[in-house]
């Protein structure tokens, strides 16, 4: 054989040996891995694997038929990538994009003569088809959620449901004037979008009316049956209300819960859903808005000394919260239940300032923590610089704001997967400059002259290794009685609990759970720890908290699947018989 034959026959092993180390989509072998289906509480891929929703909301595309992307309302392939490279280096596997009827109903462009047909460069179908292709290369999914009947440029109102006699939006019933409508409207979107197994429906966004629950019911069965009829297999998403008040009693010894203040709780509306839907494909899954703003994580203000003890109206401490979502069935729905749940909106009011702030922060941190716990998929809201609710401080760098980096933490660590990260379960006074890693938690307490703050850390199910107060290190109060009688900075571990429980008169607090690295800069010992009183003339040096930038990719060999083995042993044997008949003719 002649050399350039060899010469051919290894590179075509080598571009496919290439091409299978780097996850080349198998599509054309029958394999495709992004199809989602529903086995009890779990979502699975193809595969069979488990596939718990880390993302964000995207919206946009209910204002503007291409939607902003970077701060521009002209689409622009690059824009769009770059911010989907971006969500995935957040660790996002999926976002979630609320629509306008109107736009992708009428495919509303540039030359549509309509009243957003100045800020699109591309039609609104034509987005979203280049949307979910671009997501799909990244293995991102994609819910096409209905949100409005009409857009921001023509009267545009979050419509409790999309048909009368529930519609907002102004003149919405020229575009959609019955139930029926509303159900032609999604054939088309499956037609035109039900080929795409990265993609998810959700017929409504928080459709809402007490008096209205049966009519959604009746509306969402028969968007189930179109959009089956058109062939999709993929995952629907069933939605209902939003804002589940529940009042809570209690100081941070005592827990005991109140009652349902207005609102619905799952064990409302939950069950009934289940057991009215119809699908013969299972394929069913169920979302749940919570914001701890509207009242979602517990309230307090039904009692003023619990409100001054706390100093807040809404609950943020781990207990208190976790308690509140028991009470409000999402415990219920995924273990008892046994249904797939998923909290398609979860925001963080940065309109708080200063210690209602820091409460909101430390409540967004504890909710992560109760998803987690639970596997709960959740899609934070939003994926914006501007809103109350915003992640990013730019659209241009995409740098997140205060609860951004959070998110983005916990997300691209895999810490939601880790119910031991430490956490703040319970503080009395204002937090600031709060750092999580999975050993050490460092905080920073502001303390009015002559008071002293009371806090409670969840750890990681061991006694911590070190708490530095001040830079000064501690030792442990023997017994929790002793630590309630101190009247100065000092902490206790309660193992029963795991809890470190911590006083303190305003400063930095450091707590590891393993040794910490020696400070350097010098050969002087270590000055011992102390029983609550820093040694005289210490000078600590100064510490380093835990980096906040995720840390770098390490490298790794990638493992093939069947898929990729399968292909490279074809080409081996095309080249061994190609071989073989040269030899043979020879």
């Amino acid at each position: 054989m002649k050399q350039s034959t060899y010469v051919a026959i290894g590179l075509i092993l080598v571009i496919m040996l290439v091409l299978s180390l780097k996850g080349f989509n198998l599509k054309f072998a029958g394999v495709d891995d992004m199809a989602l289906h529903v086995e009890g509480r779990y979502i699975k891929n193809a595969l069979g694997e488990t596939v718990i929703f880390r993302g964000v909301n995207k919206p946009t595309l209910d204002d503007d038929p291409d939607g902003i992307w970077m701060g521009n309302t002209m689409w622009d392939d690059q824009r769009v990538k770059t911010e989907l490279d971006e969500m995935k280096k957040w660790g996002v596997n999926i976002i979630r994009c609320p629509l306008a009827v109107e736009l992708t109903k009428y495919d509303i462009g540039p030359d549509s003569q309509h009243p957003a047909s100045p800020y699109c460069a591309i039609s609104a179908r034509e987005a979203l088809h280049r949307l979910i292709q671009f997501a799909a290369e990244r293995d991102m999914y994609v819910i096409l959620a209905g949100y409005s009947v009409r857009c921001y440029w023509a009267g545009q109102r979050q419509d409790s449901q999309p048909y009368p006699p529930y519609q907002e939006s102004e003149n919405a019933e020229e575009v959609i004037a019955s139930v029926e409508d509303f159900v032609d409207w999604w054939r088309m979107m499956t037609r035109e979008y039900g080929q795409y197994s990265n993609v998810l429906f959700e017929p409504w966004n928080e459709p809402r009316n007490n008096s209205g629950f049966n009519d959604w019911l009746n509306a969402f069965q028969q968007c189930v049956n179109a959009i089956r009829e058109e062939g999709f297999t993929g995952i629907i998403v069933f939605n209902w209300q939003t804002c589940v008040y529940c009042n809570i009693y209690a100081n941070e010894d005592d827990f005991p819960i109140g009652h349902a203040m207005y609102g619905y709780t799952l064990h409302d509306w939950l069950d009934t859903a289940v057991n009215s839907i119809t699908d013969p494909l299972n394929n069913i899954i169920y979302d749940v808005h919570r914001y701890r703003s509207g009242g979602d994580s517990g309230i307090l203000f039904v009692d003023p000394q619990l409100e001054e003890y706390w100093r807040d109206a809404y609950a943020y401490n781990y207990t208190q919260m976790k308690m509140a979502m028991e009470y409000m069935g999402y415990k219920w729905a995924v273990e008892e239940l046994n249904v797939p749940l998923v909290v398609g909106e979860h925001g963080c009011d940065l309109a708080f300032t200063g210690e209602k702030l820091e409460h909101e922060l430390i409540a967004f941190h504890n909710d992560l923590q109760i998803f987690s716990e639970w596997e709960i998929g959740y899609l934070a809201f939003c994926w914006r610089e501007v809103g109350i609710y915003r992640l990013l401080t730019s659209a241009a760098t995409f740098t997140p704001t205060e609860s951004g980096e959070i998110l983005k933490i916990w997300i691209y660590n895999g810490k939601l997967q880790d119910a031991n990260m430490p956490h703040l379960h319970f503080a009395s006074h204002h937090i600031t400059q709060v750092n999580y890693a999975p050993t050490r938690l460092t905080f920073t307490t502001n303390v009015p002259t002559g008071e002293i703050a009371k806090i409670a850390v969840k750890g990681t199910g061991e006694k911590p290794k070190s708490v530095l107060i001040n830079n000064a290190p501690y030792q442990p109060k023997a017994s929790m009685s002793e630590f309630n009688a101190t009247s100065g900075d000092c902490w206790y571990y309660d193992s029963a609990r795991d809890l470190v429980w911590i006083k303190v008169t305003g400063s930095t607090i450091q707590i590891d759970w393993e040794n910490p690295p020696p400070q350097t800069g010098g050969d002087e010992e270590e000055p011992p720890p102390t029983n609550g009183t820093p040694p005289e003339n210490q000078t600590p040096g100064e510490q380093q908290p835990p980096s906040l930038t995720p840390p770098q990719g390490e490298i790794e060999f990638p493992t093939l699947t069947s898929e990729q083995i399968i292909i490279i042993v074809v080409v081996v044997g095309i080249a061994v018989v190609v071989v073989w008949r040269k030899r043979k003719k020879k």
